[in-house]
């Protein structure tokens, strides 16, 4: 009797599918974490494995307390588990299963890379805006700051000391920092009108 294969089924509102593809990487980026996690915890412990409940959902005790490890343990993907179940119906987990997945020599011991690793996607209009995508992870990341220092804009003197002080009154006080100097000394800046003569000064006094 034959079969008809279905088809995954694929949202039409741009919206919902924009959500699913970063739930998606999401997961990917927190599976990723969870296991890195867990190797650090093994290499610190001096362990090539640990125990883990049969729900995949916490460590064996006596380590069942631990937070990072227990909180990690239920994020790890199934390729964390390629031991399976052991004679007592707990999970093994072990440090060459985890190597594997991460990209690493079965028995390599060398600590982990904790650098974040961030992406920036951008995409300038010439006629119009510039639009930028962050990554964190490999996760889409949209709660980001964004200031835009480009004084071809056509702003005039008052109006782009007035749009320096406002980003740098919400920014944190190391990007305030570079923003003053941005704003304060900004390629382009024969293009602000109404500046007073001698501006940008060399001596980087504020005005």
């Amino acid at each position: 009797m034959a079969t008809t294969q279905r088809q995954a089924a694929t949202a039409s509102d741009r919206q919902l599918r924009d959500l699913l593809a970063r739930r998606e990487q999401l997961k990917v980026a927190i599976a990723r974490r969870a296991a890195e996690v867990v190797r650090t915890w093994l290499l610190d412990h001096d362990r090539s494995w640990v125990a883990v409940d049969f729900t995949k959902t916490r460590p064996e005790p006596p380590f069942d307390g631990e937070g990072d490890l227990a909180a990690a343990v239920a994020e790890l993907p199934r390729r964390a588990y390629g031991s399976g179940l052991d004679v007592r119906g707990s999970f093994i987990v072990r440090l060459a299963d985890l190597n594997g997945y991460l990209g690493r020599l079965h028995e390599d011991r060398g600590p982990a890379t904790q650098r974040a690793r961030l992406e920036m996607v951008v995409v300038r209009d010439p006629d119009g805006d510039t639009e930028v995508t962050t990554f964190l992870d490999g996760a889409q990341f949209s709660d980001i700051e964004e200031y835009v220092v480009d004084a071809g804009r056509g702003y005039t003197y008052s109006d782009w000391i007035e749009s320096r002080d406002d980003a740098v009154e919400a920014a944190s006080p190391a990007a305030a920092e570079l923003l003053r100097t941005c704003y304060d000394h900004p390629p382009g800046s024969s293009y602000i009108g109404g500046a007073p003569d001698g501006w940008p000064h060399d001596t980087g006094e504020v005005r």
